[in-house]
């Protein structure tokens, strides 16, 4: 059974505040598939009109999903969708079906941030190809996400090197803890 391969990406810009900051730095689990909930990682100019560079968002829906929303409030498939995780309301309404093959994203700072909210009425939906995403964020900042979105941290005395996934990760006791809520369950 072959390991996932990992990178890191800094966090640039607020889309995602409260839960990544700019600066921030997320592990990210490459070409791993996008779920509901998920902060991943893609390219800027997979979104119309937007330039080039990694960008973190998160999944609001994926193929086949119905979305609605209204006021700041999401129902997903029928079913009213709690978002802990969002950071104001945003501007942008909308009723859709995201595309088979596509993810619609968001990101936390609703009031700040560039994503599928911004074209959902350009081009009837705002999502971005599935194949867009170059991975999934699964730690920050030496915070872990275990599979049910969890954070656990590791702390290792006197600089040891902790092995994760064939990469070594030097973390030092004094750094920022930061929240990440749990994905909702497909």
């Amino acid at each position: 059974m072959a390991r996932p391969s990992h990178s890191e990406v800094e966090v640039g810009g607020a889309a995602m505040a409260p839960t990544l900051e700019e600066g921030d730095l997320v592990i990210v689990e490459d070409d791993a598939e996008p779920r509901r909930g998920d902060m991943v990682v893609l390219d800027g100019a997979a979104l119309p009109g937007q330039a080039s560079g990694l960008r973190v968002l998160r999944v609001m829906g994926i193929g086949g999903d119905e979305l609605e929303y209204a006021d700041g409030d999401l129902t997903l498939n029928g079913t009213p969708f709690a978002e802990a995780y969002a950071n104001g309301r945003g501007p942008n309404d909308f009723s859709l079906t995201v595309p088979d093959g596509t993810v619609f994203l968001a990101g936390d700072a609703r009031d700040n941030a560039i994503d599928s909210r911004m074209f959902a009425h350009h081009d009837g939906h705002g999502a971005v190809p599935a194949n867009a995403i170059e991975g999934r964020v699964v730690g920050v900042n030496g915070a872990l996400l275990d599979s049910g979105g969890q954070s656990w941290l590791i702390w290792v005395a006197g600089g040891a090197v902790v092995a994760l996934g064939g990469l070594g990760w030097l973390i030092v006791l004094l750094h920022r803890r930061t929240a990440i809520p749990a994905a909702p369950a497909d």
